[in-house]
């Protein structure tokens, strides 16, 4: 019987620390996300915060919508990834010539405001990594996304 119990526990406690392990390696889920906006044309910089399922308009024609954030656990080295996808408006007697655009249907939660002269044009969706954001990045002529950390 004592050797039953002394299995019994060493079982509990090898589980315990299975599950303990399991749970620290996990990255946790985060609602918001800092990135910093960069149009390469005139230089502007925004450092803003992102929401999960909330577009954000940055200089009139790039909307950008955060679909998910997770940050790694406190055990692991610190890395922050986002999924994020962005549409720019084009003027209609632009070219598109420099413009990488995705062939995927635009989302229905993209709130565009869309006057006859623009089409939007669905130019990135993806993951972004803090640590290494060449890893994946917004190709695009005028605009630059980079990721600073999920909280």
């Amino acid at each position: 019987m004592a050797q039953m119990i002394k299995k019994y526990f060493f079982f509990c406690i090898g589980l315990y620390l299975l599950a303990a392990g399991t749970l620290l390696a996990a990255d946790y889920k985060s609602s918001q996300a800092k990135v910093r906006l960069l149009n390469k044309y005139t230089g502007k910089t925004e450092k803003i915060t992102l929401k999960v399922g909330n577009p954000y308009v940055f200089d009139k024609n790039l909307h950008v919508l955060l679909r998910a954030c997770y940050k790694s656990s406190s055990q692991d080295e610190p890395e922050s990834k986002a999924f994020i996808q962005v549409v720019r408006l084009v003027a209609n007697n632009l070219t598109t010539d420099g413009i990488k655009t995705l062939s995927i249907p635009l989302p229905n939660d993209f709130f565009i405001k869309n006057n006859n002269d623009e089409t939007p044009k669905f130019i990135f969706s993806g993951w972004l990594f803090a640590s290494s954001p060449s890893v994946s990045y917004l190709e695009d002529p005028i605009y630059d996304i980079t990721l600073l950390n999920c909280f």
